[in-house]
């Protein structure tokens, strides 16, 4: 048997060899994390915020699916370049809107 193999038992068979299985990376935590370029995640972002209107952080990250500290970094960086602004802040970190 292959170091990359393990056996599988299935419970009423007779137990074989397959691949091993395959580690999944977790979630990204910043941009850099993503692999795509930062021009790009802008992008995204400022055309999900154009589709919704004023949306809060959670409904964006539902949106694009990222987790709100790479969406948090994206927008921190659009508010630099002037490309977005806050509309609204609730009294948490997340009740923000854009």
């Amino acid at each position: 048997m292959l170091e990359s193999e393990i056996l599988l038992e299935v419970p009423g068979s007779v137990a074989r060899a397959g691949p091993a299985p395959l580690r999944l990376p977790g979630p990204p935590k910043t941009m850099r994390d993503t692999g795509l370029d930062p021009r790009l995640l802008m992008d995204l972002v400022a055309k999900a915020v154009s589709q919704l209107g004023k949306a809060h952080l959670p409904v964006l990250g539902g949106q694009l699916r990222l987790p709100v500290s790479v969406l948090r970094e994206v927008l921190d960086a659009m508010q630099a370049e002037r490309l977005v602004e806050t509309t609204w802040r609730g009294e948490t970190d997340l009740d923000i809107q854009y």
